[in-house]
This record gives C-alpha cells, structure tokens and sequence, in this order.
C-alpha cells in the first residue's frame, strides 16, 4: 500500500506541476497578448490624436470657407448694386444724349436751311 499511496501521490504532483506549467504558459500568454492590447491602444490613441487635429484644422478651414463665401456673396451683391446704377446713369446720360443730339440736329437743320435760302 505504501507504493501505491506513493505512486498515487507522484501522479498528484505530475498532475499538479502540469497544471502549473499551463498555468504558467498561459499567464505568458495573456501577458503577451496585453502588450499587444497596450501598444494597439497607444496607436489608437495617436491616430484618435491625429483626427482630432485634422477635425480641428478642417473646422477651421470650414470657418475659413464659409467667410469667403459670404465676402464674395457681398461683393456680388454691391456689384450688381453697381452695376444696377451705372445702367441707370448710362439710360439717363442716353436720354440727355439724345436730348442734345436731337437738338444738334435741329440747330444744324434751321441754319442749312437758312443758308440754304440765300
């Protein structure tokens, strides 16, 4: 009986140095894999860095955007003011032209006929 309580305690300790060594190996194991799990959440948290940076600068070009559109909004609108204006002053310098032409004429017309009779 001695042998077989021996034996019995030899398959025990196998049993247990085994499961020691597993232990051991998957302790390795997940200390791996944390490290992978720690350096993919450093790049995560550069890459989350560098969108913010990128969110940041884009929203300030956006900003940038959105004030030379409404500069060129602005001056599109003080041009067709302009532009409104000068086709008025260029209607009523016609008309004044026309004025002044019309009465050239009538001038030039009176002393070629007036000439004209002598």
């Amino acid at each position: 009986m001695a042998g077989e309580s021996e034996n019995q305690w030899e398959r025990q300790r196998d049993f247990l140095l085994e499961q020691q060594a597993r232990f051991m190996t998957d302790m390795e194991a997940m200390k791996q894999e944390h490290a992978r799990f720690q350096a993919d959440m450093e790049v995560m948290r550069r890459r989350s860095a560098e969108t913010d940076e990128r969110i940041a600068a884009n929203t300030q070009n956006i900003a940038r955007l959105v004030d030379v559109c409404m500069s060129l909004a602005n001056d599109q609108q003080a041009a067709r003011r302009d532009m409104a204006e000068l086709r008025q002053r260029m209607r009523e310098n016609d008309e004044d032209t026309r004025y002044k032409l019309n009465a050239l004429i009538a001038t030039v017309d009176k002393l070629s006929r007036g000439n004209g009779a002598h």
